[in-house]
Parts: C-alpha cells; sequence; structure tokens
C-alpha cells in the first residue's frame, strides 16, 4: 500500500506526528525514514519555507499496515493531551483497531515519558483515592442484572 506524509508543523508549532500499526498490533513512530519490515519510505518532494519548511513522504507498507497521522494538540500543545492510558490507548486504536495495549504502553514510555508518567501518576491517584475505571464499573453491571 501507498501513503503519503508531510511534516509540516501547524500553527502555534504544533509539531506533525504519525505511527505507523501493524497487524499484529505493535507500534512504531513515524518520522520520515524507513523501519525495516514495516515500511519503505521515499522524499516525494520538499517545500523550502524556512520555519515551515516541510517534506513530504511516501511511505510503502502492507495492506494492513496503518499509518496514524496527527498534530500536537491545539489548546495545550502536547503530543498526547488525553488524561489517562485509557483514551490514550481508545484514541489510537479508533484509527488502527489492530493496535496492542501492551505494545501501546512500550510505545508512549519510550517516546513520550513524560506523557508516561503523567498518565502513571493520574493511576495511582485513583488508586489511592479508590476510584475504579469504567470497565470495572460495568463488569459490576453486568453481574447485576437479570
Amino acid at each position: 500500500m501507498k501513503t503519503t506524509w508531510n511534516n509540516k508543523q501547524g500553527n502555534r508549532d504544533r509539531q506533525a506526528r504519525a505511527c505507523l500499526v501493524t497487524e499484529d498490533g505493535m507500534v512504531y513512530r513515524f518520522t520520515g525514514a524507513s523501519i525495516l519490515g514495516v515500511c519503505c519510505s521515499r522524499v516525494a518532494g520538499f517545500e523550502k519555507k524556512g520555519k515551515w519548511s516541510n517534506t513530504t513522504f511516501t511511505v510503502f507498507h502492507h495492506e494492513t499496515t496503518v499509518l496514524v497521522s496527527w498534530h500536537d494538540d491545539w489548546d495545550i500543545g502536547q503530543t498526547w493531551p488525553q488524561l489517562r492510558w485509557e483514551t490514550g490507548f481508545l484514541w489510537l486504536a479508533q484509527r488502527a483497531p489492530a493496535l496492542s495495549r501492551l505494545a501501546f504502553e512500550r510505545f508512549i514510555r519510550s517516546n513520550w515519558p513524560k506523557t508516561a508518567s503523567r498518565w502513571d501518576a493520574v493511576a495511582k491517584s485513583e488508586a489511592e483515592f479508590g476510584l475504579r475505571t469504567r470497565t470495572e464499573l460495568e463488569a459490576e453491571l453486568e453481574t447485576c442484572q437479570v
């Protein structure tokens, strides 16, 4: 499959981001370079505009691999503005259904450790205050149904 991706930053210095999710659920950060066994990338064009310079890439990958692209959040400028692990995972899984939860966690921890720390702190706080996750509440409701 052939996909194009452009790394032009958005307004307010919001950086372009991309990742590839393979059919086995693995996720890889894509910055324009080829990834052995996942994709082959070629420069399709370059626009020289100082701060706004950008490159367009043609990405060749398996039909079952999904390239997901986005820009940093408009309001707070974070790559991952979601509040917790679950919502970050769901955001990406909606775009690439084969995504593995374990691979997602490794991906975030290795590429965005500050995001991982923030989400870990939320999970710790929820545990300390006895807050239950939506999944736990749904499971409890299912056992109560007649």
